[in-house]
């Protein structure tokens, strides 16, 4: 899965056909309607975003870079 940054000052980004928005400090809102709050596996933070894990890290580089 990519992950397509769409808009950095409102943390929105796009994976597969859904856009999400990040709020801190832990909730997705999946297509601006869907709240996706993040779980904690292991020690890591993150969400189950179309079938996959993502990590709180990697989408915190993603904006970053």
């Amino acid at each position: 899965m990519t992950i397509q940054i769409i808009d950095r000052k409102n943390l929105v980004f796009r994976a597969g056909n859904n856009d999400y928005q990040f709020v801190k400090p832990n909730i997705l809102f999946k297509n601006f309607g869907i709240i996706i709050t993040a779980k904690v596996k292991g020690s890591c933070l993150g969400w189950n975003i179309e079938g996959e894990w993502v990590s709180y890290n990697k989408l915190k580089n993603k904006f970053k870079g």
